[in-house]
């Protein structure tokens, strides 16, 4: 998305938050333009050059480190390797995929969310976490409770609180973990339809098809971390690099 901003920007006339339109991305699923973050669907807002100016900044590096790897997200990197996402801009300098990279601090002793995650079957728990991007109203965040306590599974739930709140939490009880897209009208999702995605998700066919998926991405994420794997690959070019 970053590599393609400033080619939406030249394309398009006007704020993405004016328009109802459907973007295009190389790469990546269409994304209606209501769905992308407001700072970059608002060309008046404080930071959205910012965002256009570091997309171009990108061809004149040395290199680009990404928290990605190859089989996770093959569409979007053969885009970026084929030059779909910059065909305005100068060539590209080298990729590196070395991800998945997660940070590490405190101890699963000092963290009661991993204490209790460890005490619960094997991937029996739903986990749902938003983003930076997560911000719910107080209304939207005691539906999505309501939805997911009546659905009866495990969960382990990061709350970033509304913003008249002032804090982050954490909620327990479901199971299982992908993302859940709910119908928008007006962009509120109901108790009862969450209650109904989670249990297809988690009591289905269907979602156990999904669930198949995650674990085989899961296993392609070792693969790719392990050595002579992808993403071990990109990490010692990303080092020589360096030298």
């Amino acid at each position: 998305m970053f590599l393609y901003l400033p080619t939406l920007d030249k394309n398009i006339n006007g704020s993405l938050k004016d328009l109802d339109i459907v973007v295009e991305v190389p790469g990546v699923p269409k994304v209606p333009s209501k769905d992308i973050p407001l700072v970059l669907r608002d060309r008046s807002h404080r930071v959205y050059q910012y965002f256009v100016d570091a997309g171009k900044q990108m061809f004149k590096s040395a290199g680009v480190v990404v928290n990605t790897f190859g089989s996770l997200e093959p569409n979007a990197c053969k885009a970026i390797e084929e030059r779909k996402c910059s065909p305005d801009e100068p060539p590209l300098p080298p990729i590196f995929c070395v991800g998945p990279l997660t940070v590490t601090g405190e101890s699963k002793k000092e963290n009661e969310c991993l204490t209790w995650l460890d005490s619960q079957p094997s991937r029996s728990v739903l986990y749902l976490c938003f983003g930076s991007m997560g911000d719910f109203s107080s209304r939207q965040l005691k539906e999505m409770a309501t939805g997911l306590e009546k659905s009866g599974v495990r969960f382990l739930w990061v709350v970033r609180a509304p913003k008249e709140d002032g804090e982050t939490q954490a909620r327990k009880a479901g199971r299982a973990a992908e993302p859940l897209k709910l119908a928008d009208e007006d962009d509120f999702g109901s108790a009862a339809e969450l209650e109904e995605r989670v249990t297809e998700l988690m009591n289905s066919n269907k979602g156990e098809a999904v669930r198949e998926r995650v674990r085989a991405l899961r296993e392609a994420a070792v693969v790719a971390k392990s050595e002579g794997g992808s993403a071990h690959f990109a990490m010692e070019r990303l080092v020589d690099s360096f030298k």
